[in-house]
């Protein structure tokens, strides 16, 4: 009678999958929405949450001459994060509105300030203007103290914790603009701003608090 070999002390080695768009960008929107859903016990989908580019693909877009459905490499490699999708739709820097809203800015300005800033150099100053936008979104502020803003909070700051370098194109070069620790935490440090809303300026424990959020994988610095 032959020998029965166990595999129950054989190893089984499993292929494991490359992802092509790493966390924090565009491209990984369906994996960042599964990570919310899991960390908070509540759904991240369409419904609730859309993807928010925050420097806007127009401004890192534009010169190119290359329309939007052939610049999806540059698109999906572009930091981004799951934003409440009523405040996300009241933003200026989405839609195509030419009215200046409350924070200053048209749709077009928005995205002619960013660009401007990414071209000087600014990567800093070019982020924080997404945050200043969403601080005159009516209701942002009491979302934010919500679960769902809380998920948008806690992608935010997996973002910019990932964020080391923003692409652009000038004409068919693509340009680059890196991004130090100070520049990661004034933009998170902006945003944390705009969801408290009672100063502009953040308290020494603040600037701990969110330092140490971006040193931590995954942790929170959103409103309790």
């Amino acid at each position: 009678m032959g020998t029965h070999k166990s595999l129950s002390n054989k190893k089984v080695y499993r292929k494991k999958r490359t992802l092509k768009y790493s966390e924090g960008t565009y491209g990984s929107r369906g994996r960042e929405q599964e990570r919310l859903t899991e960390q908070f016990g509540e759904r991240v989908f369409g419904e609730t949450h859309e993807s928010e580019h925050i420097y806007g693909f127009a401004a890192l877009n534009r010169s190119s001459g290359i329309p939007r459905k052939k610049s999806r490499t540059l698109e999906n490699e572009a930091p981004a994060y799951m934003e409440v999708k009523r405040s996300h739709r009241s933003h200026p820097g989405t839609g195509s509105s030419k009215e200046i809203g409350p924070s200053g800015f048209s749709s077009d300005t928005y995205r002619d300030a960013q660009r401007s800033l990414l071209e000087e150099g600014h990567a800093s100053a070019a982020g924080q203007l997404n945050s200043l936008g969403y601080a005159f979104v009516p209701g942002f502020r009491k979302s934010a103290r919500s679960i769902a803003g809380n998920q948008a909070h806690n992608s935010f700051e997996v973002m910019v914790r990932k964020m080391e370098t923003v692409h652009y194109m000038q004409g068919s070069q693509k340009k680059a603009v890196s991004l130090t620790f100070e520049d990661r935490l004034e933009i998170l440090g902006s945003r944390y701003l705009a969801e408290k809303g009672e100063r502009n300026y953040l308290l020494p424990e603040e600037v701990a608090q969110l330092k140490d959020a971006l040193n931590t994988s995954h942790k929170t610095a959103g409103l309790k």
